[in-house]
């Protein structure tokens, strides 16, 4: 019998959607073989492990939705002119599977003020299935913000932390770092302010 210990999974490699990858690890499964694979989703990248595939817990942990769910919001969507009240009906439906895993997740302490080192943190507990949450302070004197490793965005982290997304924060920084004058900084933090309020009235 092979050792199913996830410690001594090797990576597969193989790429596909995920049905495709579901039905391989299940095969691989049946065959004693202990793999894992490394899946890109639109959530980041998720590690299934052959041991304790399901097809339900797969498509739990991409969409929050079960397999048959999922079908059927597809199914909706593609004869259905009303697309809005059909996303917010599944929308509904997974964020009950989410609300539950927020009031699951266990507290990840975390002493760095590094927002990008936290969301680093948390998507490698995304990818191994740990559900944690951070409360993170960029300074001391901060409010905490609370994340969760189950639905982290590094988009929606920028924007909670600073007002700004990510792509506006790195092109930020990097004026900032190019400002050769007093008047330059000025119209830097201007601009960046400018931003934050512009992103607000989205």
């Amino acid at each position: 019998m092979v050792n199913v210990n996830k410690e001594y999974a090797k990576e597969a490699n193989f790429y596909g959607d995920l049905d495709s990858t579901i039905n391989y690890l299940i095969d691989a499964r049946n065959k004693n073989e202990n793999i894992y694979i490394d899946f890109g989703s639109v959530n980041g990248v998720i590690r299934f492990y052959s041991s304790d595939i399901t097809e339900d817990n797969a498509y739990l942990r991409i969409y929050g939705l079960t397999k048959e769910q999922y079908k059927a919001y597809e199914q909706e969507m593609n004869n259905t002119d009303d697309k809005k009240a059909v996303t917010a009906k599944y929308k509904n439906l997974s964020d009950v599977y989410f609300d539950r895993l927020r009031d699951d997740s266990t507290k990840l302490e975390f002493e760095s003020n590094s927002l990008s080192e936290a969301i680093k943190k948390l998507n490698e507990c995304k990818k191994l299935n740990k559900n944690v949450y951070i409360d993170f302070r960029s300074t001391e004197d901060d409010i905490p913000i609370r994340f969760f490793s189950m639905d982290i965005n590094v988009d929606d982290a920028f924007m909670r932390v600073m007002g700004i997304t990510k792509a506006q924060y790195d092109e930020n920084k990097e004026r900032f770092k190019m400002a050769e004058s007093d008047d330059e900084v000025e119209m830097v933090i201007t601009d960046f302010y400018q931003m934050v309020e512009e992103n607000k009235k989205r």
